[in-house]
């Protein structure tokens, strides 16, 4: 089951990276292969992609159900395919960014695990990390992917190294769009 995951340093607080991040019509867009969505309520949606693996490309509907917002800290989504034998996830994840800490993209695990519940008053705010730089941010993004049916072993095997891509272009381009609106004031 293909995972990937990617950091980016965020020139932009915390706070306002998640006002940008709590509402997924700001950031579903930047999906490569985004072709439209429709909110269906606050937690799910029906998100249409166009995928072109090998020598298969069509469009794949998938039914999106946000399993949790946590304020600035991270949205994570499951997904399971209407058109397509296929089911995933991801997370977008936010966190104080320590200057000269590892960002180093590529690390499994702890996507899908359950977060032990902690009171809001007992998290750290993020700029109450030390040596944390307020004015920016690690947003991490995560996606799996896994498809089924009879050609599911094959199409999992050719989506792996096309998910790091997607991962990429996904986060290079939500930096952009939350950069430029924070220096923009908008």
């Amino acid at each position: 089951m293909p995972e990937v995951e990617h950091v980016e340093i965020v020139n932009a607080p915390i706070s306002f990276v998640w006002d940008f991040v709590k509402d997924m019509g700001n950031w579903v867009q930047y999906l490569k292969g985004y072709q439209k969505h429709e909110v269906k309520n606050e937690k799910d949606s029906v998100w249409w992609i166009k995928g072109d693996v090998g020598i298969m490309a069509r469009t794949v509907s998938f039914a999106v159900h946000i399993d949790e917002w946590l304020p600035e800290d991270r949205a994570t989504f499951s997904m399971k395919g209407i058109s397509e034998v296929m089911d995933g996830g991801g997370a977008l994840i936010m966190g104080p960014n320590v200057p000269g800490e590892e960002t180093a993209a590529g690390k499994k695990g702890g996507l899908f695990k359950k977060k032990k519940k902690e009171s809001a008053a007992a998290q750290p705010a993020p700029q109450a990390v030390a040596g944390a730089d307020p004015n920016t941010t690690k947003l991490t993004f995560r996606l799996r992917i896994n498809a089924g049916g009879l050609i599911g072993p094959m199409v999992n095997a050719v989506l792996g190294p096309v998910l790091k891509p997607i991962a990429e272009d996904f986060s290079t381009k939500l930096k952009a769009r939350i950069e430029e609106l924070y220096r923009t004031g908008k």
